[in-house]
Order: C-alpha cells, then structure tokens, then sequence
C-alpha cells in the first residue's frame, strides 16, 4: 500500500522519540491464535488454485478468460490487504465478528466452514466479500454500528454475495478499475476491489435479511444497517460544533467575522494587538451532491435498495421485535468493541494526519467514553500537528484542512474546519498552545504532554517578528498601553509552571535567531533529500552508516508495464518470483557485510508466525504514521511500541526497501526520424530503438532510527537497461558495507591523509 510514498518519502524528516501508546483505553489490537492459511500460503499457490476453480461449462471462451483473468488479478490485490498489516485475526474483535456469523450460518455448517473472517483497520465503512472466501469487516464500520443486529445483517448481505457468486460477474469492467487505481491509496484500492450491480446489491439484500431473520434478528435493526450505508461519508460521532470547545472562564470567543484587522492578515507573523479570535455568525454550505452514475458504486442506490426490502418482507412490519436473549453475544461485549472501533477510527486519522477531523473525534469521544486521556492527547497532538505544518508553509490540506469545502471527508467537520482555516498562522500556533496547556490542566502533566507543550511554545515564539515575547504570561493583567485582546488567550494558564515557556522567552529576546536552530535544520535536511530525490547518487554512494543489526521489510517488487494507450498491467507470479529472490540477495549482501539482518515477515510461508504478523502490523502503523505527518519533532503512536520491542531484539534500526520495473513504449521522436533518413546506414537503427521498449528499474533502500524516527540513510539506484542478478547483487553489498562502515571511520581516514 505505500508504493506510491516509497520515493516520495525521500522528502520526509525527523520525528521524536515520545509515542501515546501509553494512554489508550485498551491494549493495541493484535492477532491470536494459529496463523490462517490465507496469510502462510504464497499468492500464486492460491492464484493458480482460484483459476483452476473457475467454472467452465455454460459459457463462451471470452467469458472463462476474463473469469480467469480476474481470479488472477484478485487474488494478489486481496493479499496486499492481506498483507498491508491492517488485517486482524483470532483478536477480541474478529471472534465477535464470528460468533456472530456462527449465529447467522447455524443450519448452514457447510457455508460457514469455507468462509473467513477478518477485521481489517481501516476507516471505510464497509464490508467486502471475496470469491476466496474471505469476509472483511472494516473498523470504520464496526465505529458506526449501533448494536449486533446491524452488524448481524451487513454480515448476511456479505455472505449472500459469497453464496450467489457476484465476484466474477462483470469480471472485465472490475479488472478495468483496478488498473486505473493501480497507485491509489490503500483505502481506494480496498474500494475498488469488489463492486457489484445495483441487481447483485438488491439480491444481497433480499437473501441476507432471509438469513437474518431466521437467525431471530429483528427487521427493524436490519433495515437500520442498510440506512446507515447512506451515510458512510459521516463520522461515527455526530456533535455540534461550538466556540464553548475553546473557551475558558478567563476567556471568551466573540462573535463575528472570522477577519480580525488589516494588520493580521497583511504582516505576516505579526498579530495585531486590537486582533480578536472571532466566531463566525454564518457558516458556508456544503455543495449538493452530483447525481453519478449508481451502476458500480460502492453502496449504489440504498434508497431504492430499501424499498425492495420493504416490499419483499412487508409482512414482518407488524412483528415485535425478538428479545435480548436471541443475541450471540452480550451487550458488554458489544460495547466493548464498539469503543474499540471509536478508538481505532481516531487512531487511524492520527496515522493519516487528519488533524481537523482528530480534533472533532476526540470531543465526541469524551461524550461517549468520559474518564478517559486518551481523547486529550489526541486532541493535543492535532493542535501541535496543524501548528508545526502552518507554520512551515506547508499544503494545509495535506492535514484536514479544506478551502473548498466540497473537499470536506465528514460533513459534521464543516463548521471546525471553516474556523480553522480561516485563522492565521500565528492564531494557530497561540490557539495550540492554549488548547494543550488547558489539557494538561484538565489531566496533569507528563512527558508527552510537556513535550508537546514546549515544542508549540517554540513555534509560537520563533517567528522573529511575532511580539507575543514582549507580553508576560500571568495571572495578573498587563499594565495598560501594553495589553492585547489576544493576551486573554493565554491569561491564567500557568505556562511557566508546566513547560518552559520562560526559558523559550528569554532565548527569544536574547536572540531572535536561537529558537530557529530546528527549523534551519529540518529546512537543510529537506533541501539535502529533494537533491538526493533529483538523482544525486554521489551524496548516497558515500553514506556510511555504521548500523551492526537491522530490521527490514520484506522486499517489495512492482513490474508495471505502460503501453502506448497508458494500460498498466502488472504480471503478478514474475513479481512474486523476483521478490522472493531479492529477499535472498539482500540476506546474501548482509551476510557478507556482516551486518545482523532480520526480515520482517508478514505471510507468504510455512514458517510464519502470529508474532511475525504482529511485529509486521506493527512496523506498518509505525511507518504509515512516519510518512503521512512527517513532523520533526512528533509524538508517534507507535513508537514506544517500536523501541520494546526493537530493544528485546538488540535491533535499533528499520529498512524499507522497494523496487520498481517500468517497462513503457518509446515517444515519436520526428528529429531521429530524419536523422535517420538523411544518414541511411542510421536508418536500421533508428527503427530498432523506435520498436523496442524503454526500460527503467530502480531499487531504493531507506534506513530509519526506530528511537528518533529520522531516516538515517537513503540508498537508491537506477538503470536505464536490463538490470541481471549479478549487477543487482554487487550494487546490494555496496549498500551492506555501507550500512555496516561506521562514519566515523571515515573521517579518520581524511584527517590521516
């Protein structure tokens, strides 16, 4: 799933060693139990078994092909799900799942025996069914439930696709956008996948509420589930949002215009002492939605799906509803994990950098869950991210924050998101500090919180012509002349007594350059990288890391082929092939590099592990986080996780390695053309390069420190020609020897000479 960063990481920075895990509500999810033979069986073992399964008789041979061909295809798309370290198996949450598809499959042991069902991290709201037999139940879905009928009946929807075989109808059309998304992100690959015709959904519905009902659920909550289907886009939470969010007793939000003067707006970095945080009278409108074609849409027409429902069982409208006890499970447990999924769902845009919806999450959150931190931090943590990523100019949309509000994820966000964009940078940064202050207020102080607290200080004071560091922050009030309207927002909160805010002030009025030091720094290490992207392989071919233990990412390699009409195929049995034996090169090169080398590995063998699983899930939250905030410094999730787990195995550092084979047609080059037809004996060879391909592979290797997050090494290389094994395999130990010669050989080396 991270294809699509895996060069453009090369731009990402540094984050801090401090993480969160250490006020979730609950233990992080992880798989149990025996590994599945989804995730121990290799991809073209269960690919050449899907094609082989494809039905023969009753069809023309155009039909067995495109079938073939989407067994094919399918089959290695659904095992980068499986192996993108979202999937859960044998958790809390999974076996809820399977109770209750063990209710909905009771006179039916055979079904249920082909089927699996999984979890999958993600904040879709959806369910997916695979021709394999593979049921996935996103978190996103299980955070908008309501109780176990609703879930019981998306569920039997599911199962009913498996049943009446939908996948492999309108097999071409499938295939078709699966190759358009090729470089979609995860959760559109994931959409993409499997989509049915309005006829599959509508007899989705029909035979899943049969199933459902003789299960003894109630009509009522079923036709609940298939409502909320047509409100997938919200969040699981639905609050107003209001200016009491972010006031205090010593400071309140007038009302107004979001435009606080002239002189706010037109000097940058300066407020203006008359400026006042304002609370907008009128909000804008969310654009109407387009009417687009239903046929392949994800939930195609739920109003018209509804109906047919109704219709089909209008006799149960006078039935009472079934009691308690009909139930898999109990409502405990229910709840328990549909707080996990509200919990998960704030996690992932955490991961994402979603700051704006994190925000409007985590006050819902403190409603549904009260006695909780956790909601707090994350709050914490979104203010210091839209902080830290205004402040450095960077594309505010990028972290949750939309000008064109058509661009909103949630509707429920508008009104949050509308104010926040509408401030300035340095209304933002005054408006962090005050909100992590008054939670460390709400909650105490720790690490964490400090840190982050301290790291919004120094955005705010930085900026060498704010003058927020001529004002004291006290309970006691300015003396007149000197007072501004926006000191209120930081009257009364005690900044020198929970972080060092005094220190940062007199670094500040001794010199206005001092608390710009990170700041050079990250903007150094930003150029550095975006030269190094540009193809500087002096820089990279002279790195020496000194690294003696590494973790590393199982090999992934991408054959994309683009012909003249720009088709993207991919062979996915070469991919495979070549993967596996890249993973024996770079063990090959460590080897003799002497460099500790372990792969973490997530499926594809009979030697894999649930720990192994777990420690891949894992290493993928971490670096999904690492890549989409990209903040120096951060307080990371997973982080903490990380170093325990790094430390029991003496292994402090990450690699991440890729490689990529773009094979594509040659542009019309007219000049050669008559080059070639002016000097004849060219001629030949100008049709022989025009009819031949253009061939490109490149690999890139990116080493990361697990305690600091910062990328500690960049290694890539290119060819412009057919790569061989042996090539590859020298341009490894080069990269090995690297990693293992510490730099400070190196200098010594110099200073001698």
């Amino acid at each position: 799933m991270y294809r699509k960063y895996l060069f453009a990481s090369l731009l990402v920075f540094g984050v801090c060693l401090n993480a969160l895990a250490q006020t979730l509500p609950f233990p992080a999810l992880k798989c149990q139990g025996p590994v599945p033979q989804a995730f121990s069986q290799r991809s073209s073992e269960k690919a050449l078994q899907n094609m082989s399964d494809v039905a023969l008789d009753k069809k023309n041979k155009k039909e067995i092909t495109e079938e073939q061909e989407f067994a094919l295809v399918t089959t290695f798309v659904i095992d980068e799900i499986l192996r993108s370290g979202k999937v859960l198996y044998g958790d809390t949450v999974t076996q809820y799942i399977q109770l209750v598809a063990a209710k909905l499959l009771q006179s039916q042991p055979d079904v249920l025996s082909k089927l699996n069902f999984f979890t999958l991290k993600s904040n879709l709201v959806n369910a997916i069914s695979t021709h394999q037999g593979y049921i996935f139940v996103t978190t996103g879905l299980l955070s908008h439930i309501h109780n176990e009928s609703e879930l019981a009946f998306v569920l039997a929807h599911e199962i009913a696709h498996f049943t009446q075989n939908h996948n492999l109808e309108s097999a071409k059309l499938r295939n078709r956008l699966m190759d358009e998304n090729k470089d979609a992100d995860f959760e559109e690959r994931v959409k993409t996948i499997y989509q049915y015709s309005r006829e599959n959904e509508m007899e989705a519905d029909v035979l899943g509420m049969k199933m459902y009902l003789d299960a003894g659920y109630g009509f009522d909550f079923g036709l609940d589930a298939l409502a909320m289907l047509d409100h997938a886009d919200e969040h699981f939470v639905n609050i107003q949002t209001s200016a009491k969010w972010f006031e205090s007793p010593n400071w309140k939000i007038q009302p107004g215009t979001l435009q606080t003067s002239s002189a706010a707006t037109t000097t940058p970095g300066k407020l203006d002492k008359n400026a006042q945080f304002q609370w907008p009278i009128e909000f804008p409108e969310l654009p109407k939605v387009i009417a687009q074609e239903n046929e392949f849409k994800t939930h195609p027409d739920v109003i018209d799906r509804l109906r047919k429902v109704e219709e089909t069982y209008a006799a149960e409208f006078n039935k009472a509803a079934p009691t308690q006890s009909n139930f898999a499970a109990t409502e405990s447990y229910f709840k328990h994990v549909q707080q996990r999924a509200w919990v998960e769902d704030i996690m992932a845009n955490l991961r994402q950098a979603n700051f704006v919806d994190v925000l409007y999450l985590a006050q819902g959150l403190d409603s549904l869950m009260p006695g909780q931190t956790f909601s707090s931090d994350a709050k914490s943590m979104a203010w210091y991210g839209l902080s830290h990523h205004i402040a450095n100019g960077e594309n505010p949309k990028a972290f949750g924050l939309f000008s064109d509000v058509s661009d909103i994820n949630a509707p429920q966000t508008l009104k949050l998101n509308h104010v926040i964009s509408n401030l300035n940078k340095e209304q933002i940064s005054v408006m962090a500090v005050r909100n992590i202050a008054l939670e460390i207020g709400k909650n105490g102080s720790n690490t964490f919180r400090r840190n982050l607290l301290d790291s919004s200080i120094k955005i705010m004071l930085s900026n060498p012509t704010f003058e927020m560091y001529n004002y004291p922050v006290t309970a006691t009030e300015p003396e007149n002349g000197k007072e501004a309207k926006w000191f209120r927002a930081l009257n009364d909160l005690k900044l020198s007594d929970i972080s060092g805010y005094a220190h940062f002030k007199r670094l500040r009025i001794k010199d206005s350059l001092v608390l710009q030091v990170e700041a050079n720094k990250e903007k150094q290490t930003k150029k550095l990288l975006q030269k190094i992207a540009r193809g500087n392989r002096d820089y990279m071919n002279s790195q020496s890391l000194g690294i003696d233990s590494l973790w590393m990412f199982s090999p992934d390699y991408d054959q994309i082929e683009k012909a003249g009409s720009g088709k993207v195929s991919r062979n996915y049995v070469r991919d495979e092939a070549i993967a596996s034996t890249f993973e024996a090169d770079y063990a090959e090169a460590a080897r003799m590099a002497d460099v500790h080398l372990e792969f973490l590995k997530n499926m594809g063998g009979q030697t894999i592990t649930t720990d192994d699983v777990n420690r891949f899930a894992m290493m993928q939250d971490w670096m999904e986080e690492r890549l989409n905030n990209g903040l120096s410094p951060m307080m990371l999730f997973q982080t903490a996780l990380l170093q325990a787990e790094a430390s029991n195995k003496s292994i402090r550092h990450l690699a991440w390695v890729g490689a990529v084979n773009t094979i594509e047609s040659r542009k019309f080059m007219p000049l050669y053309m008559v080059i070639s037809i002016i000097y004849a004996p060219a001629f030949p060879y100008y049709v022989y390069w025009q009819v031949t391909k253009a061939k490109e592979f490149q690999f890139a290797v990116l080493v990361f420190d697990s305690k600091t997050a910062e990328i500690t090494g960049i290694f890539t290389q290119s060819y412009t020609a057919d790569w061989s094994r042996d090539f590859l395999r020298s341009h490894l130990f080069d990269i090995m020897h690297q990693i293992k010669t510490p730099q400070v050989k190196k200098a010594r080396k110099v200073a001698a000479g």
